[in-house]
């Protein structure tokens, strides 16, 4: 049930302009001397809070969101952020406790997370894209004093909380919270290794993870960028901005890159640009955004990177202005990697790597010199194998371990090739420490405990390991998180080698393989299963057998999980046998059932249509498959999303038809799609036909009887 929070009045705040001065105001905003003072007045006074409230002061009439067509600024957010944050002050909530934020990306959500900077809570988004009961099960598990609804499709149907309220209800008492206004938490009160997110993540076991970022971690991963990748400057812009720069916000929230994306903007005076999750979903729209709205900074996964590079979206010439992307959230592929520095040479990329528990990014390899002096791009180092993830950031320190565990030590036998064997040439455990680890798993010791471990402990022996960088000081009492990876370490930094546990990246996601294997254990069809990946495709793959007597398809599974699991866990292909192979010792043969998967249905009827036989090599060429059949199912083969984006893209360029995204997976069947391909090719073949013939005098016109398409 909703309830309205009582109102109390007392002695007004000071104004958010008020709070905290920095002296006569720059033109570039945060400058590096300003940078300098709040680092090291960080222990005295809370450094994220301190710089909002600067940069409200020096732009307040500048625009800091823009999400469509609708423009605010940072004297609007400031104000209706403050009315949040009174309104939630009155109602009990206090420094330290937990806001849910319910609803998609936009100006509610960004006046959310300011309320809880200005509160000293910690904010906890919940994804709606996540099943209903997923939504409702985080929910609880964050125990969150209140529950925000950043938009209208949110409010009309709030998760069950006891105190729900509408992020937007509370525009209209921004002149009434003001005129009698609690005092808010001051900079100077709030610790830096507070907590600000709360994100989640799956554990091993299927259950979630809630991971506490604090602010200092979040402090240090900015602190980073704006040193290192400093906004441009350029006067006064169109959007009343003192730079010519606009930041994209593009994750979803409860992917740990909306952090960054969303605070390196706000806290340093440039606009932020929301981008819904359908132009995300619609590459094409994604690539017009990006290039109507002259977006500088960009964070992509590298598989969308790929797709939007093999699609005919024309970012070579429409992305000009981007400046810097930052690829994450997977393995980098070096062929990627140069072909994109190639098709956009201007825009510096950025390599990097990190997780929710170590603020989101804890190492960066920065290409070097973009542009050679003779006007080419720039080649990557001979030595390097795949793209480095480079050195740690600021604040952040790794540490190569070798591990006494026999089975550990036998698994780091991972050898570099030779070419790039110019330092450590054996896989060694990465683990970190610094400021920018999290403050653990919400309401969940065990796990803090299991993850996060004492590095003096780690560190008595000094032949156990060695530091990336020489002469850390490793403090008594410091923490070290347990990333799980293999690295190798040579001239470039650090280079990925693999995993030590069954977590996995798909498509830029981490997936937990064993929490996919026990959701479908439950189903009481499937007697036995595993989850893997084929790497080569970037395919995520269930393979199951049957329970004696018992029948089920892959529709029927993939139904089953979609009411347990967030869709990032679906697999792209669900292979249903007998039986599956064993090990002597009675483990299922993972290795043996690898090698036997086969990502075409193998069983149908061929392309018979001269349509069918087209379509059936477009789908070979998006999906990487073998030849498909009238019955095969994209999303069988591997197709995704993204996948389908490149699809329709190539049936725009060399079919000249238009297909919708949501039409094109309601033709789940090659057959299907074949047979819709036809018909509107044969109504265009009409429409062009009648739009050449000259009206006849005595009929009228030749064309009022055919069904014109506009494609």
């Amino acid at each position: 049930m909703r309830e309205v929070m009582a109102k109390t009045s007392t002695k007004a705040a000071p104004s958010e302009a008020e709070s905290t001065k920095f002296g006569p105001t720059s033109d570039t905003c945060p400058t590096a001397t300003m940078l300098d003072r709040l680092h090291g007045l960080r222990d005295q006074q809370e450094p994220l809070l301190a710089l909002w409230q600067h940069t409200c002061q020096q732009f307040g009439a500048a625009t800091a969101l823009i999400h469509g067509e609708q423009h605010y600024s940072y004297a609007e957010l400031a104000a209706w952020s403050s009315a949040l944050a009174q309104r939630l002050l009155r109602g009990g909530v206090l420094p330290g406790d937990i806001l849910a934020l319910q609803g998609q990306r936009g100006v509610g959500s960004v006046v959310a997370q300011l309320a809880a900077l200005k509160l000293a809570c910690c904010y906890a988004p919940i994804d709606p894209q996540w099943p209903a009961a997923v939504q409702q099960q985080r929910l609880a598990q964050a125990q969150a004093s209140v529950l925000l609804c950043c938009d209208d499709e949110a409010w009309a149907q709030p998760l069950n909380h006891p105190q729900a309220l509408a992020v937007k209800a509370v525009q209209d008492d921004i002149a009434e919270t003001k005129a009698a206004a609690l005092p808010l938490p001051q900079a100077q009160q709030i610790p830096h290794q507070q907590p600000l997110y709360l994100l989640y993540t799956s554990g091993s076991s299927g259950v979630a993870k809630g991971v506490l970022g604090t602010r200092l971690g979040l402090w240090q991963r900015l602190l980073w960028q704006w040193r290192h990748l400093p906004y441009q400057a350029g006067g006064r812009s169109n959007c009343g901005s003192h730079t010519c720069e606009r930041q994209a916000q593009r994750s979803r929230l409860s992917f740990v890159d909306a952090v960054a994306e969303t605070w390196s903007a706000l806290l340093a005076g440039v606009p932020l640009v929301i981008v819904d999750d359908q132009q995300v979903q619609d590459l094409q729209q994604l690539a017009l955004i990006v290039a109507q709205q002259k977006i500088t900074r960009l964070v992509l996964v590298p598989a969308m990177l790929q797709h939007l590079l093999d699609g005919d979206f024309g970012i070579e010439d429409t992305w000009q202005a981007l400046r810097y992307c930052h690829v994450s959230g997977a393995l980098m592929p070096k062929a990627l990697w140069q072909r994109a520095r190639q098709a956009l040479p201007q825009c510096r990329w950025i390599n990097l790597y990190g997780m929710t528990e170590a603020a989101a990014d804890a190492c960066a390899y920065l290409a070097p010199a973009l542009i050679s002096a003779d006007g080419n791009p720039a080649q990557e180092p001979a030595t390097l194998h795949s793209v480095a993830i480079g050195n740690a950031l600021p604040g952040q320190h790794c540490l190569l371990l070798s591990s006494d565990n026999t089975k550990e030590n036998e698994q780091a036998k991972i050898s570099m090739p030779e070419s790039t064997a110019t330092q450590d040439s054996l896989a060694k455990a990465l683990f970190l420490t610094g400021d920018g680890l999290a403050q653990g798993y919400h309401q969940n010791p065990r796990a803090t405990a299991e993850s996060f471990l004492p590095a003096c402990e780690a560190t008595s022996d000094a032949s156990a390991g060695e530091h990336v960088k020489p002469g850390v000081p490793m403090a008594p009492g410091q923490r070290m998180y347990n990333t799980g990876d293999w690295m190798y370490r040579h001239d470039h930094g650090l280079e990925f080698a693999g995993r030590r546990d069954q977590q996995v990246k798909v498509r830029g996601q981490r997936v937990e393989l064993l929490a996919l294997e026990h959701c479908v254990l439950n189903h009481p069809a499937v007697q036995e299963c595993t989850a893997l990946v084929v790497a080569k495709w970037d395919v995520l793959c269930l393979v199951l057998a049957v329970a004696k007597g018992a029948e089920i398809t892959a529709a029927t599974v993939r139904t089953f999980l979609h009411e347990h699991l967030a869709a990032t866990m679906m697999p792209d292909l669900i292979d249903i046998r007998e039986s599956l192979p064993h090990l002597w010792n009675g483990k299922l043969d993972r290795q043996a059932i690898a090698h036997s998967l086969i990502r075409a249905e193998t069983q149908g009827t061929p392309p018979i249509t001269a349509t069918e036989q087209a379509l059936a090599l477009l789908w070979r060429e998006v999906l990487r498959c073998s030849a498909p059949v009238r019955e095969s199912l994209f999303l069988a083969l591997g197709g995704n999303s993204l996948k389908a984006a490149l699809l329709l893209a190539r049936l725009r360029e060399e079919w000249r038809v238009d297909i919708s995204v949501r039409t094109f997976f309601a033709l789940p069947t090659l057959q299907e799609q074949a047979e819709y391909l036809a018909d509107c090719l044969q109504r265009k073949t009409l429409a062009e036909l009648a739009a050449k013939l000259e009206p006849d005098s005595a009929s009228g016109d030749a064309g009022d009887d055919v069904d014109v398409v506009d494609f």
